[in-house]
């Protein structure tokens, strides 16, 4: 499949989508509450900002991954926190975890405004569905003059797919996550391609 067919399988997010956002969301935490993961990784932004998220689909028009997106900070920095509280409940590391990296992201430098989240299926992981999620984010917030985005890496295979895309190690928080981030006005030459 060349780039031009994984860019045209990317589509908006719809509320139809969002039972398999969430399955998508626990796919790789098959141990963990499903509640618990998916406030972590996809409720408040399809609650909340929809508009700001993409599906990559199947050739029979079913998400196999999804990047979704805040770009209201002041919403984001009051609402979050109530999402992941219920995690105190289901899993209190997880809980413990995500509350010391949402304070940690306090310490961003500035022109990474965007906060989102990125998952694809482990089956079509390196068919380059992430990388055309993230180009068709940074289309859409670019248009709307955001000066960049950011994202939390929980892993060496998650750390290697932002490097490669030419995100900026920007924050480490303990030895298990790594922020990265994405200045548009610094795009690689060869982020597009």
């Amino acid at each position: 499949m060349n780039r031009t067919d994984n860019f045209n399988s990317i589509r908006p997010y719809r509320t139809a989508d969002a039972k398999t956002v969430r399955y998508i969301a626990h796919s790789d935490f098959k141990d963990d509450a499903m509640n618990a993961v998916c406030a972590v990784r996809c409720d408040y932004f399809i609650d909340f900002e929809p508009e700001h998220g993409f599906v990559a689909c199947d050739e029979f028009d079913k998400p196999v991954g999804y990047i979704l997106c805040s770009v209201n900070k002041d919403r984001f920095w009051h609402l979050y926190p109530e999402y992941i509280s219920q995690l105190k409940r289901m899993n209190r590391k997880m809980y413990s975890e995500q509350n010391q990296n949402f304070k940690q992201l306090s310490n961003l430098p500035q022109g990474y405004s965007a906060r989102f989240v990125i998952n694809v299926l482990p089956s079509f992981q390196g068919k380059g569905k992430g990388k055309a999620l993230v180009q068709r984010l940074v289309g859409h917030l670019s248009g709307m003059h955001v000066d960049g985005m950011h994202a939390v890496a929980d892993s060496d295979s998650l750390s290697a797919f932002y490097e490669r895309l030419g995100f900026d190690k920007l924050l480490r928080i303990n030895k298990k996550f790594t922020v990265y981030g994405l200045s548009f006005s610094k795009l690689p030459a060869n982020f597009n391609s």
